[in-house]
């Protein structure tokens, strides 16, 4: 409890009340309490004409409760008490211990609030400026994984041959980790729009499934071959995807056991072809209801959905993906 007076006919007498308050905050969704949330409840007492006025209010501490706890322009602290609460700020603020100094040697309180953050900061600045505290981790992240990471495999992950060299990636599954030419074919059977990578002893390079020998059969039910496939015109069929451009094998039935004919073999697979007569290119039906979406909500183009596209697909302008028509 502080009593303050202020000069004479400026001020009205007053008493002030500043207390902690440790709340606990529970989010919907989680399986429990996060840790407890610093607040400061101050309350007033101000003497007027007419009797007293009480006020309440209630706040969180921005840097630290131990610092909002004093009222500024009555506290003496201490030397060490000083560097006590400065210790607790650069702990619970993750401020740079040069940073701190810079204050400290100008025998400065700690502010109420982080002074980096501008006065009409939101809370998108404020979550900002916490991550910067680890940026360096963030970007220490991305570069590992742009190699073969920390502690690369030396033989494949998956069947543990140590003939199978651990050098081709999906950036599409979660967790396959490296793995040699096979495995990467016999995982990708049923997901051959996957975009693989492979690692050339410098750097990872993309690659193509069909060039590991996958193919894309039509008219049989799935990981079926058929005895008398038919390629397309030219074998190079090209699929659009949501994330890439795709140069595919793919095989239509030619033994008879589907009666339907290429459209409709294509239309099956949840492809949709660009031509009805001798097809060679077509997208799949996720590619176009998130082009239909996107066209609603941001009026892109066609035009501006291939270009981005064709980015994923190689943003080095160097292979530039090409879509065939009929012939």
């Amino acid at each position: 409890m502080v009593r303050t007076q202020a000069g004479a006919g400026k001020k009205k007498e007053k008493i002030k009340s500043v207390t902690h308050i440790p709340t606990s905050v529970f989010l919907q969704g989680t399986s429990g309490f996060h840790p407890p949330m610093r607040m400061v409840r101050v309350k007033k007492l101000k003497i007027t004409e007419s009797g007293f006025k009480a006020t309440d209010t209630r706040y969180h501490s921005d840097v630290n409760i131990t610092i909002a706890a004093f009222a500024w322009k009555e506290a003496v602290l201490t030397d060490s008490q000083l560097d006590a609460m400065w210790e607790r700020v650069h702990q619970s603020a993750g401020w740079d211990q040069g940073y701190v100094d810079s204050f400290m040697d100008m025998d400065q309180l700690p502010p109420e609030t982080d002074p980096e953050l501008p006065k009409t900061a939101q809370k998108g600045d404020k979550a900002m400026h916490e991550w910067m505290q680890h940026a360096d981790a963030f970007l220490r992240a991305l570069i590992t994984l742009e190699g073969r990471g920390q502690s690369p495999p030396d033989c494949c992950s998956r069947c543990q041959v140590p003939e199978g060299k651990a050098c081709y990636r999906c950036l599409c599954c979660d967790n396959l980790g490296l793995v040699c030419k096979t495995c990467i074919v016999v995982t990708h059977q049923n997901l051959p729009l996957h975009r693989i990578e492979f690692w050339n002893d410098l750097y990872f390079v993309k690659v193509p499934l069909k060039s590991l020998g996958l193919r894309i059969q039509l008219g049989h039910p799935p990981g079926q071959h058929c005895p008398r496939p038919n390629k397309t015109w030219g074998d190079d069929f090209v699929i659009i995807d949501c994330d890439q451009i795709h140069t595919v094998g793919l095989d239509f039935c030619g033994c008879g056991h589907s009666s339907k004919g290429q459209v409709e073999q294509l239309l099956e697979r949840r492809l949709y072809p660009a031509t009805v007569v001798n097809p060679k290119t077509a997208a799949t039906f996720r590619v176009l209801e998130t082009f239909e979406l996107l066209q609603y909500e941001s009026k892109l183009s066609a035009y501006e959905y291939y270009q981005t596209l064709s980015r994923l697909t190689d943003n080095t302008g160097l292979r530039v993906p090409k879509v065939g028509l009929s012939t």
